[in-house]
């Protein structure tokens, strides 16, 4: 290939490859430029309760629109609607974002009375509690002691009962009772029954209690919740024989189990088992004669007969080597040449065991 043709293929590469970039710039130029993205909302004018959708004109409508308040009081966003609350005007904002454009429109909204609608946004019954202590904490509980209401209209108040209390568009709890509040505008009635609770208390208690014979024992509880302010009367009883109750202290009187009944302001809190141990060693009562050593009995009647030192249980008696029965408060032990004896008071974890041989 000569010189001369390697020159003329050169130039005409170059020029295949600037025609190339001429066409593409070409293609680019003839697009249209994109859009500026703009966004519009008309004002708004409601009725108390009226529920209308949000219309808007958007300069794109794959932008992603979001709506806002200024006074959610007034009116409320539920989706792509609005909710008329009260009577009253606020501000709409509606924005539209795509990739990195964003345009914004405000507009006026002008919620008035519903002549078909209710006077206040009250429930026909509600519930509010005497509090005066810890309110915040009662409130994080769900109890509160006053609810706040609005008022669509103008209206005249008249009420039964003074449980409770209206103080600009605040009912506040002022005793336990039904009060029942009645708007008035026009020809319109709206009734309200407020009923004011106390909270109710519970007391923590023992599960069990256990006392030595005589032994003073003082109730330990806890009262909840601890913003209760209402009466604490505690009182307890006995379902048995086994305790003497002076107030909120108990004392053992005599061994074996039983029951205390704890009460606050008149309702029963909890049945608690008692358990009153005797503390002395079970002795043995010789009623025939006999000799004793240590543990062994001798005797040569053929009818052996004792009592024990306690008479406030019921004894289980068992014997290996004889017969034994009880008779009113005495052992009889038949039959035998040499026995074990062994005289036990589950109730009192107590026991005694001794040999019996006859002479």
């Amino acid at each position: 290939m000569t010189k001369k043709l390697k020159v003329v293929l050169g130039i005409s590469a170059g020029m295949a490859v600037l025609c190339c970039l001429i066409a593409i710039l070409c293609v680019m130029l003839a697009q249209p430029a994109p859009v500026s993205l703009s966004v519009a909302i008309d004002e708004i004018s409601l009725r108390v309760d009226d529920v209308v959708p949000l219309t808007y004109k958007c300069s794109d409508e794959s932008a992603e629109v979001s709506f806002s308040v200024e006074d959610e009081n007034i009116v409320k966003i539920e989706g792509e609607c609005i909710r008329a609350k009260q009577v009253g005007s606020t501000t709409l904002r509606v924005t539209a974002t795509r990739e990195n454009d964003r345009a914004v429109a405000t507009a006026k909204i002008y919620v008035t009375e519903n002549p078909t609608g209710p006077i206040t946004n009250l429930p026909n019954k509600l519930t509010i509690y005497l509090l005066d202590k810890n309110i915040n904490e009662a409130r994080r509980a769900g109890f509160d002691n006053e609810y706040t209401f609005v008022s669509h209209k103008d209206y005249t108040l008249s009420s039964n009962g003074n449980s409770a209390k209206i103080t600009k568009n605040t009912i506040t709890a002022n005793k336990e009772g039904l009060t029942i509040f009645t708007f008035t505008n026009g020809d319109q009635k709206q009734t309200v029954e407020v009923e004011v609770l106390s909270i109710q208390p519970t007391l923590t208690l023992p599960e069990s209690i256990s006392l030595s014979l005589n032994k003073k024992y003082d109730l330990a509880y806890d009262l909840t919740p601890s913003y209760y302010t209402g009466a604490v009367e505690i009182t307890l009883k006995e379902n048995g024989t086994n305790l003497t109750i002076t107030d909120l202290s108990v004392t053992a009187k005599q061994p074996g189990t039983t029951t205390l009944l704890v009460y606050l302001n008149n309702t029963l809190q909890k049945e608690i088992p008692v358990s009153v141990a005797y503390d002395e060693e079970v002795k043995l009562i010789l009623l025939s004669p006999a000799k004793v050593d240590g543990d062994t009995i001798c005797t040569s009647s053929n009818i052996f007969m004792f009592q024990t030192n306690i008479d406030s249980s019921e004894p289980v008696i068992s014997a290996t080597g004889g017969d034994v029965r009880k008779e009113l408060d005495t052992i009889i032990l038949t039959n035998f040449t040499s026995a074990r004896v062994v005289i036990s008071y589950p109730d009192l974890n107590k026991a005694i065991a001794f040999y019996v041989v006859r002479e």
